[in-house]
């Protein structure tokens, strides 16, 4: 056989429709020193080259010296073909995803984003010959802090925002793109996916020519808002497109809740303009979701989403599991901050004030079986990550709460005030102790009674609430932000009141006697 011919390259064509998702083409990490490394090497790794081609993952674990991080993970994302056009617009910021397979979930640690200001070669770079012999001069090599995370959950994707002037300046000048990078505040001992994964790290963003009038806003059409009864596979259709260009896409969404925080389905159609069927084994009875959809024009213009509204699937007789929709914490003493399940991944109810340490609340949208009957207690139930055994048991008294709150306000100031924070609480559900495992769920029983009142008089659901005990209150609990560990109501009812499906077998009894 001949040589290999010398390789050369092609672009295939330009798609504005699509969102451009981008895979990490380069991907390495470097670090002054590693804490796993035999006695007297823990420094040799400044020399040394972990990049993505070779290894699937890597963790910078945690500190070896005070004057620099534990490490630091570099992703480039290749956009070399966007400069071949001119005249293209980034229109949205970008989601920069990679998954977490390990954290340490009993110090979790925050990863914070920020682009990366100097050339390298995942080939071989390392800590030295990029950030040189002086240690300390390691963060001139880095831009601002552009986003962060905590990392408190394993087998997960997290997801950081990267500004779209940052992506666009790439699109405009190849030359300046130089990647970005994730690096740990403090201790690092978090394992990350590489490229080689089967989960690769991925860049998301929207492109459209620079010229390109984003179509008019569409609306929901059917649908109708609140509809009741729904199959799982129904249609949903859109207003008629109207853009300077014709149409070139449709994309719809469907979610749990109202702010779209983990769509359920999210489909982009070069064919269904405005009505298409939901897939199969996206959705379940007795739920209810929100959709929307945006228009697409040819040239990449986007219109903003269409105003979500609601349906119910049909309700059937069972027990459901419901996740919360709102959770929020509220602290003595920080009465004007507030901390909301939409941001934040885990509660941690301390500092405790003159003994009370934080409530945490949480509240579940029954209103899709108002006028229905439970037929049994329902549980409610919370998963917790670190809790620390140095100080004794720790437990939680879980309350009905007797005021409404919205999750992105809630304060100690605003919601308890100057009064006794026991005028917010309703009767005592119960006390549970944390178990010291991290990860564990712990449950309360709410009962058939409190259910039904909150089906009879939904005015009256404000959600529940639990406490630390005692000024003991060092665990963290997670919130409603991802799906996995959100807190969840289990709860059972029937397709229409007791009496009412009473009176009809009755009937039907009568009847057949007759005959």
């Amino acid at each position: 056989f001949s040589e290999w011919s010398a390789p050369s390259y092609f672009d295939t064509a330009l798609n504005l429709i699509q969102s451009q998702s981008r895979i990490a083409a380069e991907n390495v990490m470097i670090a002054p020193g590693r804490m796993d490394a035999p006695a007297g090497h823990t420094f040799d790794f400044a020399n040394s080259n972990l990049n993505g081609s070779v290894v699937s993952s890597f963790n910078p674990l945690n500190k070896t010296t005070n004057i620099a991080p534990p490490g630091v993970c570099m992703y480039w994302f290749d956009t070399r073909v966007f400069s071949r056009y001119s005249g293209l617009n980034v229109d949205t910021d970008g989601d920069l995803a990679v998954n977490v397979l390990y954290t340490d979930v009993n110090h979790p640690p925050t990863f914070k984003l920020h682009a990366v200001l100097q050339g390298w070669d995942e080939t071989n770079v390392t800590w030295n010959n990029f950030v040189g012999p002086d240690w300390g001069t390691w963060a001139v090599k880095f831009g601002p802090e552009l986003d962060a995370n905590l990392m408190d959950a394993t087998d997960t994707v997290y997801h950081w925002t990267v500004p779209k002037s940052l992506i666009q300046s790439w699109v405009n000048d190849t030359n300046l793109n130089l990647g970005v990078a994730l690096i740990p505040l403090g201790q690092g001992n978090t394992t990350f996916n590489t490229q080689r994964a089967a989960i690769p790290p991925k860049l998301t963003f929207d492109l459209s020519s620079t010229n390109a009038v984003p179509p008019a806003q569409p609306a929901n059409a059917s649908p109708a808002d609140g509809a009741t009864g729904l199959q799982l596979t129904p249609v949903l259709e859109s207003t008629a497109y109207s853009g300077g260009v014709p149409q070139g896409a449709a994309q719809w969404q469907i979610a749990g809740d109202p702010g779209f925080s983990a769509p359920v389905w999210d489909v982009t159609s070069t064919s269904a303009f405005t009505q298409i069927t939901v897939s199969s084994n996206v959705l379940q009875f007795s739920s209810r979701y929100y959709w929307r959809v945006r228009h697409v024009g040819v040239d990449g213009g986007k219109s903003a989403y269409s105003l979500p509204t609601k349906f119910d699937t049909e309700v059937k007789e069972g027990t459901f599991n419901k996740l919360a929709l709102q959770s929020a914490m509220i602290l003595r003493s920080q009465p004007t901050s507030n901390y909301n399940g939409s941001v934040d991944t885990m509660f941690w109810p301390m500092p405790a004030s003159n003994g009370i340490c934080g409530i945490m609340m949480a509240w579940f949208d029954l209103s899709m079986f108002n006028g229905l009957t439970t037929e049994s207690n329902a549980t409610f139930t919370v998963r917790n990550g670190f809790v620390d055994p140095n100080f004794g048991p720790i437990t939680f008294n879980c309350y009905e709460l007797l005021k409404p709150w919205a999750e992105n306000s809630a304060t100690w100031a605003s919601y308890v005030g100057d009064g006794d924070y026991t005028e917010v609480l309703g009767a005592d559900l119960g006390a549970q102790t944390l178990p010291l495992e991290n990860l564990s769920s712990t449950t309360w029983v709410i009962s058939q009674a409190l259910i039904q009142k909150w089906l009879d008089s939904p005015e009256t659901n404000f959600g529940v609430a639990i406490k630390p005990l005692t000024s003991n209150g060092n665990a963290y609990i997670y919130t409603r932000r991802f799906a996995g560990t959100s807190p969840s109501l289990m709860v059972s009812v029937v397709p229409e009141p007791a009496v009412v499906a009473l009176a009809a077998l009755c009937a039907a009894a009568m009847f057949r006697k007759r005959n």
